[in-house]
């Protein structure tokens, strides 16, 4: 892991950086206005969860999978769970090259762009989240598939199961079933703003619960 700090005048900012590291926990950071991602996980990283953040104020906020030439990043497996990306995310919440992803119960409000994207023939699940879609016209489809064909990414296994789409948001599935492993979180079937409700930095006193 590699972490980097950029400082203004006004605030920290901290970005994390994977290269080939296994069994990672990121849980209750805020991450917002660094450069480029906010998160990459690379090189081979694999079972690392994301949950209870953050994402606020980015362009590229997460990169899964450095490059078209890193195969190792087949064997990779990521969950993303609880976390909420604010409006001001722009796109790559996250975005993926090879590997599996499991997106659930995240909020997703109102993203420039996309929010989840791929190339390489990921693997994504998409389960109980709320996808807000932003008030243009344009930029409804919560995906987007990059690098190939339609021929291509039809076959990408892309699923969506009992997500919310609000606003006009909708989610283009592609490819056959995933199968349910028991390293993936199961669904939780409460509500998405109440499982993100404390979503980024804990407030903490010592001597108390947070």
């Amino acid at each position: 892991m590699r972490e980097k700090q950029c400082q203004d005048q006004n605030t920290m900012v901290m970005v994390l950086w994977f290269f080939g590291s296994t069994n990672v926990w990121i849980d209750h950071c805020w991450f917002h206005d660094g450069p480029d991602g906010l998160i990459d996980v690379t090189m081979g990283s694999t079972m690392v969860t994301i949950s209870n953040c953050k994402f606020s104020k980015h362009d590229k906020v997460m990169l899964l999978g450095a490059d078209a030439t890193h195969s190792e990043d087949k064997a990779m497996k990521v969950t993303l769970a609880y976390n909420k990306f604010v409006e001001g995310c722009i796109q790559r919440m996250p975005r993926c090259r090879w590997g599996l992803t499991q997106v659930v119960n995240n909020d997703f409000e109102k993203w420039g762009e996309y929010a989840i994207g791929g190339s390489n023939e990921p693997t994504i699940l998409s389960q109980g989240n709320k996808y807000v879609a932003p008030d243009g016209a344009n930029y409804k489809e919560v995906t987007r598939r990059a690098e190939a064909t339609e021929d291509e990414w039809s076959k990408w296994s892309w699923k969506s199961d009992n997500d919310v789409l609000e606003n006009g948001a909708t989610f283009k599935q592609s490819g056959g079933d995933i199968p349910i492993t028991p390293e993936m979180i199961t669904p939780d079937t409460t509500p998405v703003a109440e499982l993100t409700a404390d979503a980024g930095l804990l407030v903490c006193s010592p001597g108390t619960p947070c």
